[in-house]
């Protein structure tokens, strides 16, 4: 491809287990044809080394590199100059792109000829997925999509310097001659910060482009360890290297106090606060660098944190390292439970003001327990604030939101353990799905939030069913549907050529088949056959396993277009691809088919290494007995030499007192003849 219309660099280092993933969303995109996919192995020690070669073989725009180890930032200038493209994504090897995301970008891009085209990322969990606290601050203020600014119009802009949920214009890259020129582990930092402040034309997409993984087993992204020393000195290098960055290219104090003020309330912070668990050894150093960080920075900005921030960064100030140790313990009971800690110094208890903080603060309302009785859901839920004590005066207010946003005021039962909202069943049943808005109304201000949930759930009332659901930052919700008697029951499912295909039985005809996501509830819709067959019907429906990939969660309900009371399959379901293991099962009185990575060769190294384990104990074992055995008769031969010298002692004891027998027979003879 000569002239592809985006470069896609990914630099590629032990992530087997999820660049699959990352490779099918880029194979599934909208214009992947006019695409090149630049995969920089970085000496990889896992299978992802052959991952890649194997999409360079299946597509002609994947292309495979190899290189020893350097690290992210010299795979990503190989790209660079690799690169064809007009414009530039860096995608992160274990991350997620929307199937439409690069065709909407690069429109926007292309109609405004921008130097950097950006939009919304999201963090992805597993089953969920949650708004990043760098684009709550950084786009708070952004409602629509916007053709083109720059970062004087939106200071608040420079809280996103990430470079992979952008598109960069190749001549703008070259014309400045950006470079990822840091090693460590925020090496992308500085130069989202200098492309941000050289370009003249940002276009900002007011999507998702981008879900940034959570990782959530033992194989955790190194910027996920927040107690990890390496990573605290890293984030204070990258301050450093953003700050020389924002003094050559002469910023305004909007920018500069803007930046400031993210390096104390986040970069900071997030490892101040775990002060406690880094070694003693690096103590000095740490104080050190921070405190030539604070010179820089204006004192107002301090103001703005909140109490214990400030606290923190007094402690820092003033060199006190057993203050640090204490505080940064006790910084998370201070949230739920606000209180003066009793070690806390004189000098720092002034600047404690809780109240100010809950003002900053978000409702946190959540599900604790649902029931129902034959008219109503009753749900039973516990409300926070952080830095606000449980029984801080105020009232609660729940409404009921559906989907066209209109809002219907409901009762509160406060005199259960725990507050209930009472949601009758009546107002729900004639709406597809609703949600529930909290507000916590206290004297001087009010806070609302929807109310969010943890556990999806299913409850059935007479002609009506009522789904438990978790939307995207785990917002409860409710989906309602008529209930009947269809009943159908799956026997077999067989998956070839990448379709799961699946026969049963159905006491009723069914005509069509769909899947829907748990989290956003994205439908997708395919035919199935009814085949009549006595009283029953003999059904069958396919599903392409690329529908299943087609979305981050991973996670997808099956059903059927009737409405319908029970969908059941005979046992659990297991396939198995290269990388991948499918899993189909009963979930709520309908299947659920979802996936999950599969290394092939991980069991078999397992037992490969009980295996190597069970000899190397053998053969400890029999070094073991062989040690025994000399001990053993070295224990005998001690005994046989003991056993020795002890009858020749008895012999020496016999003979000594036989002599004395005879001296003292001796002895009376001579007394009596005496």
């Amino acid at each position: 491809m000569n002239n592809p219309k985006i470069s896609v660099i990914i630099p590629i280092f032990n992530v087997e287990e999820y660049l699959e993933d990352t490779l099918n969303c880029l194979s599934n995109q909208t214009i992947i044809e006019d695409m090149e996919i630049l995969m920089i192995d970085d000496g990889s020690t896992d299978n992802s080394r052959y991952i890649i070669e194997k999409y360079a073989l299946d597509y002609d725009n994947f292309h495979a590199f190899h290189q020893e180890n350097q690290g992210p930032s010299k795979s990503r200038n190989l790209g660079i100059s690799l690169a064809k493209g007009e414009y530039i994504q860096f995608l992160d090897s274990d991350d997620y792109i929307s199937p439409n995301g690069y065709e909407s970008l690069y429109e926007l891009a292309k109609r405004n000829d921008s130097d950097i085209a950006s939009s919304l990322m999201v963090r992805l969990k597993r089953y969920n997925v949650k708004d990043s606290y760098f684009f709550i601050k950084g786009y708070e203020n952004i409602d629509k999509t916007l053709n083109s600014v720059n970062l004087n119009d939106y200071p608040e802009l420079i809280w996103d310097t990430f470079s992979t949920n952008k598109l960069f214009k190749k001549e703008f890259i070259l014309k400045n001659d950006l470079k990822f020129s840091h090693t460590g582990y925020y090496e992308d930092v500085p130069f989202g910060l200098e492309s941000l402040m050289l370009a003249d034309k940002i276009s900002i997409l007011k999507d998702v482009f981008y879900f940034w993984r959570i990782r959530e087993n033992n194989n955790l992204s190194i910027t996920q360890q927040y107690s990890n020393i390496d990573n605290f000195k890293d984030r204070i290098k990258m301050i450093g290297f953003c700050n020389e960055i924002i003094e050559r290219e002469n910023a305004n104090e909007d920018l500069k106090n803007e930046l400031y003020f993210k390096w104390l309330d986040y970069d900071l912070n997030i490892y101040l606060k775990k002060f406690y668990q880094y070694e003693e050894s690096f103590y000095p150093e740490l104080i050190k660098e921070i405190n030539n960080i604070l010179d820089i920075i204006p004192k107002e900005i301090i103001d703005k944190l909140n109490s214990y921030k400030k606290i923190l960064y007094k402690m820092v100030e003033n060199e006190d390292i057993e203050g640090l140790i204490s505080f940064s313990k006790v910084i998370p009971k201070l949230i739920t439970n606000p209180h003066i800690p009793e070690q806390l110094g004189e000098e720092y208890k002034g600047y404690i003001d809780f109240e100010s903080d809950a003002k900053k603060e978000k409702l946190n309302a959540r599900v604790h327990a649902i029931d129902h009785d034959k008219e109503n859901i009753l749900i039973e839920f516990k409300e926070r604030i952080n830095y606000l004590k449980n029984d801080y005066p105020h009232e609660t207010k729940a409404t009921l939101v559906s989907e066209n946003n209109d809002e219907y005021p409901l009762e509160l039962n406060e005199n259960s353990k725990n507050k209930q909202i009472i949601v009758p069943i009546d107002l729900i049943k004639n709406h597809e799905k609703v949600k529930i808005k909290m507000e916590y109304c206290a004297q001087d201000f009010k806070k609302e939030n929807f109310l969010r949930n943890s556990k999806r759930d299913a409850i059935e009332f007479d002609g009506l069913d009522v789904e438990i659901g978790i939307e995207r930052n785990g917002i409860f919700s409710m989906n309602t549907r008529p209930t009947s008697n269809l009943s159908i029951s799956i026997e077999n499912i067989d998956f070839y050529d990448g379709l799961f295909r699946f026969n049963g039985t159905s006491n009723e005809e069914i005509s069509t088949a769909y899947i829907d996501n748990v989290l956003d509830s994205k439908i997708i819709e395919y035919d199935a056959i009814s085949e009549k067959i006595e009283d029953k019907y003999k059904i069958s429906f396919s599903i392409p396993y690329e529908d299943i990939l087609s979305e981050p969660i991973r996670k997808w309900e099956i059903k059927v277009k009737n409405q319908f009371k029970k969908m059941r399959v005979a046992k659990k379901f297991e396939f198995y691809r290269q990388y991948d293991k499918i899993y189909i099962i009963n979930a709520r009185n309908k299947l659920l088919i979802s996936d999950d990575f599969y290394n092939p060769y991980k069991e078999l190294n397992e037992k490969n290494e009980k295996i190597i384990d069970s000899k190397k104990e053998n053969k400890n074992l029999k070094k073991s007995i062989d040690e025994l055995k000399l001990e053993n008769e070295s224990l005998e031969n001690k005994n046989n030499q003991l056993t020795e010298k002890n009858q020749k002692l008895k012999e020496t004891i016999n003979a000594y007192k036989n002599r004395f027998v005879v001296r003292l027979i001796d002895k009376i003879k001579k007394l009596f003849r005496f």
